[in-house]
């Protein structure tokens, strides 16, 4: 990791650095930050009296919440596709003439 790849942010006055080597997928380290810090920022402004901490906890669960929906819809995507599929199998084999 040399340093000039390493970027720095700020979120509600935290600085954090992040090196994009370590992140993973399609996903740029701006749109990352970016997130966060609109999540974080529609927190604070709903509950101005919570601390920065109390803000970074709620987003963090808000965006682990958001994640976990995401990974439940698509194993259930996936589980429709497959069922689907196999009916679709099974109804080819039904009107399909047999093999002489």
């Amino acid at each position: 990791m040399t340093r000039e790849s390493v970027t720095d942010f700020e979120i509600l006055g935290s600085r954090v650095k992040i090196n994009p080597d370590k992140v993973s997928g399609e996903t740029t380290p701006n749109e990352i930050v970016e997130y966060v810090r609109q999540t974080a920022t529609s927190i604070k402004t709903q509950a101005p009296q919570l601390e920065n901490g109390q803000v970074f906890l709620l987003a963090a669960l808000k965006i682990a919440e958001e994640n976990l929906n995401l990974n439940r819809e698509y194993r259930d995507n996936i589980k429709n596709v497959q069922a689907s599929a196999q009916d679709a199998l099974r109804f080819i084999e039904e009107v399909s003439p047999t093999a002489l």
